[in-house]
């Protein structure tokens, strides 16, 4: 561990210095009616720079407009969820003399605003904050400006923001308004659109993605939701017939006995690179054809793809419209990524890894002694309420379930918290999803307690993510290790969130993988089938119940550590398992038998079947006999007339609710039995 020479001195002078920069002129239209615009924006010259006084800062000029002192917070706020947090600042500017109305009647929004922080006694300028007008007001006597950075709005965006498939290009397409699908590293039975059905020319395209992408298998639909697997000489694979796109190209029309056309899947090795999720952000952010086209400094991003573990691969298609914040919180998840702005308007990514450096030592105490602390607040947990218990990561999306076939998860807090799920499109291999989901967890156990402290001028160049050491007798803190969370940088104080900060945020430990082959392999027939055939394990803890009336109640303990698995249920009236009738399938853990008859003995069993239909030894049975007992007396007068060996003629309600048949055998006994 080192600490950075300490940012001492013995008097400051700090001021902030504001820059407004020039400005490209937008267009805006002068009415609702007619076809005109208006020119607006700033003239493109000298950037007008403001401060709460007169001043000359490295040979620049600041006007002493500035009529308060801006407050400007950076904060990591829910790192390791990948969520990037807005910093919204205000000032107001002097404007008794009107010399400043036209950056609010010129319409300014968008222009570049940077916030310095500057001390004139050591000459050392900070740059705290740079983003765009978000909106201005223009009072009397001043001009109100409210800026924010990073520009958020950019994350509504859907992706991909090509166009889809369009008649235009393919004009026999028959999945028209398909969207074109974006893969990054390697995806399995991935769904390609029908884009070209010419029977004309016996030509007939499938599309694959965007790029220059590698196909390992290709196959067609059958029955019940079966692949089955395509020879090689049925089809060409072409990544420059339609530019850039790849495409599979068969000479016989894909049509099944119904005269409807086959579902064509592929197993897909798509853009390599993107396989490391810092290079997959960078290309959201920054590709001009299907991403949002934004500006990116390559060495950040190069810098966070290095710092993150080999092991964590990016596998996944994007085939759907999606919300571009939702597509990037994903991706900067996995290792507590983080966007942010440069002053040139670039994003810049940062990753989470243990820094062997420390910013600096914060110090209060009751003896004598350094101290920097200005204000100190409780050590803070978070409720219990809002507390996890339980992290679930759920990962490897199957295109033909609709749903995600795997699941790893982390425990978190004994006892009490609430079970986290987490849903992840672009986790495929099991070693990275189950590092992802331990390194989440190890966020929450390790990290999970905070500081509030008010720190002196010496944290001046603090930043979110840094390490900083607290020494505090009161909260009984000896150089414990924190991270800041958060920081509020005034004039005359700096105020910082602290976190509990660990080493083991960055070790990793194995939990339970579960087990699915990555690619399907065929048979001799040709039918795709899976390469795992291990049974799950039989269920355990089967009882059985009954009640009043023709059912059984069936419970057993859930196999929590198999995915998707479902129950075979298991019945006959003799203890000879191998005769046993499966008579169900169920998802849950528990089922009510209720086509039983009432006095007839019944025995049980319970089996596991996997994803792969793989299924387990039965269980030990159980058994249970359905009875119907009366344990209120009927009231009511009865009438009528009987005929011996006939059906009942009358059906009985109990106050219980329970129905009941009255009835005469032939040799005269009434008889009363469940309706």
């Amino acid at each position: 561990m080192t600490v950075l020479a300490p940012d001492r001195q013995s008097q400051f002078a700090p001021a902030w210095l504001i820059t407004l920069s020039p400005t490209a002129k937008a267009w805006a239209q002068l009415d609702f009616i007619q076809n005109n615009f208006l020119q607006l924006g700033l003239p493109a010259s000298t950037p007008a720079r403001f401060s709460s006084r007169d001043l000359a800062a490295a040979g620049l000029s600041y006007h002493g407009r500035l009529l308060d002192d801006p407050l400007v917070e950076q904060g990591l706020l829910d790192a390791f969820w990948g969520v990037t947090q807005v910093t919204t600042v205000r000032f107001r500017l002097a404007n008794a003399d009107n010399a400043l109305d036209l950056y609010h009647t010129r319409d300014v929004r968008g222009t570049s605003v940077t916030i310095s922080r500057y001390d004139e006694i050591s000459g050392t300028t900070i740059t705290e904050f740079t983003g765009k007008i978000s909106t201005t007001e223009l009072g009397e006597g001043y001009l109100g400006v409210e800026a924010t950075a990073p520009d958020l709005s950019i994350f509504e965006r859907q992706l991909p923001t090509g166009d889809p498939v369009t008649v235009t290009t393919f004009p026999k397409a028959v999945d028209a308004g398909a969207m074109i699908p974006v893969i990054f590293g390697n995806v399995v039975a991935h769904r390609c659109p029908y884009v070209n059905d010419d029977t004309g020319t016996n030509q007939y395209d499938y599309l694959v993605g965007r790029g220059a992408l590698t196909v390992t298998a290709v196959y067609r639909d059958g029955p019940n939701g079966t692949l089955h697997l395509v020879a090689g000489a049925e089809y060409t694979v072409e990544t420059t017939r339609y530019s850039g796109l790849t495409t599979l190209r068969f000479t016989n029309r894909q049509v099944n006995f119904s005269n409807a056309f086959h579902a064509i899947f592929a197993d897909v090795t798509g853009l390599s690179a993107e396989r490391n999720f810092g290079r997959a952000v960078k290309t959201w952010l920054s590709d001009t054809t299907y991403g949002l086209g934004q500006s990116v400094n390559g060495a950040s991003f190069t810098t966070a793809e290095a710092a993150l573990p080999a092991q964590l691969v990016c596998d996944g298609a994007l085939t759907s419209p999606r919300a571009a914040a939702d597509v990037l919180r994903e991706l900067l998840m996995v290792h507590g990524m983080r966007l942010g702005m440069n002053a040139s308007g670039e994003w810049t990514l940062t990753v989470d890894t243990e820094q062997a450096d420390v910013r600096m030592s914060l110090y209060d105490g009751t003896g004598d002694g350094e101290r920097n602390i200005i204000a100190l607040g409780p050590r803070r947990r978070r409720s219990f309420q809002d507390s996890i218990r339980t992290l679930i990561l759920r990962f490897r999306w199957d295109a033909r379930l609709s749903d995600y076939r795997l699941k790893v998860n982390r425990a978190v807090h004994g006892g009490f918290g609430r079970d986290m799920v987490i849903e992840h499109a672009w986790l495929r291999d099991v070693d990275a999803a189950d590092r992802v989901v331990h390194y989440l967890a190890q966020r929450e156990i390790w990290g999970g307690e905070t500081v509030e402290v008010d720190v002196s001028q010496e944290a001046r160049q603090a930043a979110p993510g840094e390490r900083v050491t607290l020494t505090s007798t009161p909260l009984a803190f000896t150089s414990q290790a924190m991270e800041i969370r958060d920081v509020r940088k005034g004039l005359d104080r700096i105020g910082l969130t602290l976190g509990l900060w660990s080493t083991n945020f960055y070790t990793y430990t194995a939990g339970f993988l579960p087990t699915d082959p990555a690619l399907p392999t065929a048979t001799e027939s040709a039918k795709t089938t899976r390469t795992d055939t291990t049974a799950p394990a039989t269920p355990t803890g089967l009882a059985a119940t009954t009640g009043t009336g023709a059912a059984v109640s069936l419970d057993w303990a859930d196999n929590t550590e198999e995915d998707l698995m479902e129950y075979g249920v298991y019945r006959h009236t003799a203890d000879v398992p191998d005769s046993a009738t499966k008579i169900a399938t169920a998802r849950a853990s528990r089922f009510v038998d209720l086509n039983v008859v009432i006095g007839t003995l019944y025995y049980y069993w319970i089996t596991a079947v996997d994803f792969q239909q793989n299924e387990s030894a039965k269980t030990a049975s159980v058994n249970a006999t359905p009875s119907a007992v009366m344990a209120t007396v009927l009231s009511g007068t009865i009438t009528g007339t009987y005929t011996l060996g006939g059906t009942p003629t009358y059906t009985l309600l109990s106050p219980n609710g329970t129905r009941y048949q009255l009835g005469v055998d032939n040799d005269g006994t009434l008889t009363i039995s469940a309706a």
